[in-house]
């Protein structure tokens, strides 16, 4: 079973200061690329969320946080029509594996394995909420991105733990392999990639598959854009260093890629790929998390403006939130929070990300929700305790 949660999150204040300037991929962006990272192999977090514009969901671990077998993810939702966070957590199944989000809209829902299971479930979304009775697929892969939903067919993809890419065209209908690991690894183009795993999936608004994976070699952006059913082209940009995918998005006609680079001097940047020739790459300036445990990631829509990421960072004392948009300055939200803080997500759209911030302050079956202001101050708005079924998972 899992168990069904509320919202928390307390906060400090100050305002947004600009931290860096926008560059383009073809330039100089990342770190000594014969120096790979530790980080680069570490487990993205599964906290965070996703807004359609229309919808947001976010994604947070509850209960007992340093037990992972009675730590249960939950997802809360918010509308435009219904702004107020509602937990929106699919029922019937433990969610001590994490939990994905694709369209929040009209896509789906999936809840990774955790110990002894060996599949994960899924469940369609309307509107942010779980419907039907779910079904049983293939173990997702345990990354923010492992499932994506097509907006032109209504088409679902999904990502495994073995590296496959599953499609079908609805919730209920027959799963259809669209290609493997091995397979991307043996296409042209590949080798100067050199693909260790994927690690992501997405549809841009036009339809079109995107691919994330993590690359052993330096010289790509490590996102995959279709160019038929089951054929990819490897998107190039010089000097990104040795990189992975955390998470991807649509934006726009296109994609925006959370990008960590590896080296002595880890970052992370958002990068736009996408634009007329589907492979013009755009890079936000690099921000350095070595220094930081990279807690959630989240995405707020832009429309044909483009999207902007939201990445969490924990450091000793406090949770620092930073914005990340391709062409555009880092955006630094100067007022920290809590280390309780597991989530911050946006309803606002992409052009007004800090205006829309939402925290999720974490204690056990408690959890509090904060807003940011205009004044540069975060405020608490919610607190909903819920009942975690600890033991359950056993």
């Amino acid at each position: 079973m899992r168990g069904r949660v509320g919202l928390l999150a307390s906060a400090a204040a100050n305002v947004l200061s600009v931290v860096g300037a926008p560059i383009a991929g073809a330039m100089n962006m990342g770190s000594d690329p014969s120096m790979p990272s530790m980080a680069l192999n570490a487990k993205p977090p599964l906290a965070g969320g996703v807004s359609d514009g229309l919808v947001t969901m976010a994604v947070v671990p509850m209960g007992h946080l340093n037990d992972p077998a009675n730590t249960f993810f939950q997802t809360f939702t918010s509308t435009q029509t219904a702004p107020s966070w509602t937990a929106s957590t699919p029922s019937g199944i433990a969610t001590n594996g994490g939990i994905a989000v694709g369209g929040p809209a009209h896509g789906a829902v999936g809840v990774f394995p955790f110990y002894a299971l060996k599949l994960s479930a899924v469940n369609g979304l309307q509107g942010g909420v779980p419907t039907g009775y779910g079904e049983a697929i293939s173990a997702l892969a345990p990354v923010p991105s492992a499932i994506a939903h097509n907006p032109q067919s209504g088409a679902l993809a999904y990502v495994t733990a073995k590296g496959t890419i599953l499609e079908q065209t609805s919730i209920s209908a027959p799963l259809q392999t669209v290609t493997t690991r091995n397979d991307l690894r043996s296409m042209s183009g590949a080798s100067a990639c050199n693909i260790q795993a994927v690690t992501a999936v997405a549809f841009s608004a036009t339809g079109r598959l995107g691919i994330g994976v993590r690359c052993a070699k330096a010289g790509t952006t490590a996102v995959l854009l279709a160019t038929s059913p089951s054929s990819f082209q490897m998107i190039s940009a010089s000097n990104l260093g040795v990189n992975t995918v955390v998470r991807l998005d649509s934006s726009g006609s296109g994609f925006l890629a959370l990008l960590r680079t590896g080296g002595m001097h880890a970052v992370i940047r958002a990068v736009s790929v996408g634009g007329i020739d589907g492979a013009t790459v755009v890079a936000s300036r690099p921000f350095p998390i070595m220094n930081y445990t990279l807690r959630s990631t989240a995405v707020a829509a832009g429309g044909s403006e483009g999207s902007s990421a939201i990445v969490t960072l924990a450091g000793t004392k406090h949770v620092q939130v930073i914005i990340l948009r391709p062409a555009s300055a880092n955006v630094l939200v100067a007022s920290l929070l809590p280390l309780s803080t597991q989530a911050v997500v946006s309803t606002a759209p992409s052009n007004d990300v800090a205006s829309g911030l939402t925290a999720f302050e974490v204690k056990n079956g408690t959890a509090e929700l904060a807003t940011y202001g205009a004044n540069g101050q975060w405020s608490l708005t919610a607190t909903k305790k819920v009942v975690i079924p600890y033991g359950s998972s056993v």
